[in-house]
Formats: structure tokens, sequence, C-alpha cells
């Protein structure tokens, strides 16, 4: 779910869990998504983790479709298994699904820049907050698509995905 402005800000509060940075529409209040901050007792370094923002913490107007909406409680009837698995898979396509296809956008784009050089590599940055579900999901997609995929995690840069492709077609044989 997602407003249509492009006007965002970016606040800090504090949570039980650590500090949580959240990115906020302008125009309407919409919460586009919650970080929380993290300092290491190794190093001092910074951890950045996205985390799911709450149905109920999002500003009234905003209604949520009754199937986008997490199973209530309140129920009378207490959902099967398969029905929470059906409901896991959905959700999970909701959202890794939409997320994966998004960064695999920026990284095509950012390879058309290169596209004679036939590779390209492209970095995922802490500040990105890209869950590693989804980057590994975008490998495996740009795999399945003929691409050659290389990952190397850099500590403190993020993770270099190296992204090859041929740039020239080969004649089959016979013709």
């Amino acid at each position: 779910m997602n407003c249509k402005h492009a006007n965002t800000k970016t606040s800090m509060s504090v949570d039980d869990q650590g500090d949580v940075e959240t990115q906020t529409c302008t125009d309407c209040g919409f919460i586009l998504r919650e970080v929380l901050i993290i300092e290491s007792n190794v190093g001092g370094e910074t951890i950045r983790r996205p985390r799911a923002v709450a149905y109920d913490a999002q500003p009234e107007g905003f209604h949520f479709p009754a199937e986008k909406a997490p199973a209530s409680a309140s129920n009378d009837r207490i959902i099967t298994a398969q029905e929470m698995a059906l409901l896991a898979v959905k959700t999970r396509e909701e959202t890794t699904g939409k997320d994966t296809r998004e960064l695999l956008k920026k990284m095509l784009d950012a390879c058309v820049q290169n596209i004679l050089e036939g590779k390209h590599t492209y970095l995922i940055t802490p500040e990105d907050a890209v869950p590693g579900e989804v980057l590994v999901a975008a490998v495996k997609e740009l795999k399945a698509q003929g691409y050659k995929v290389g990952k190397t995690p850099a500590p403190g840069e993020g993770v270099w995905v190296e992204i090859q492709w041929p740039t020239n077609v080969r004649k089959k044989k016979g013709t």
C-alpha cells in the first residue's frame, strides 16, 4: 500500500527496541516505511532494519480492503493452518514480490546506462534498507532471465551486485 504523493519527511523517535526512523508523506500523513536503528556493540557500527508499519498506526482516512487487512482475533471462527499458509503466501507476494520488482527496476535502469559494456556493478547500501529476502529473490529472477549475477558483501558499504549480459547475438549453426 502506498500513497501517490512524492513529498516525504523523515522523523526519528525512540521505541522500546531502539531508535526508529519513520518516513511519512507530507501531503497526507501516510507512513511509507519504518526503520529500526541499532547501534552494534562490536565496532560501534549502525545497523538499519526495516520493519512493517502496523495498519492501526496509519492516519485515519486510509481504509484497507478486508482481504489485505490482517486476520482478526475477534472472529468467531478460527482459521485453519492451510488458510493461514495461503494468507502468508499472499502477504509475502504483496510485500516481498512488490519490493523485489521495484529493486529489479532500479537495477535494470542502472544497467541501461552501461548497455554496450555488457556489465554493471550495482551497490545496495544499508540506507536502502533492502531486506535479504528481497535481494535473494531479485538475484534469482535476474538469473532466470539469463543474466550472470554475483553478490559481494562489503562491510560498511553494503552489497555489490555485479550483473552481466551478452552484447551480441550468436548465430544458430546451419544458417
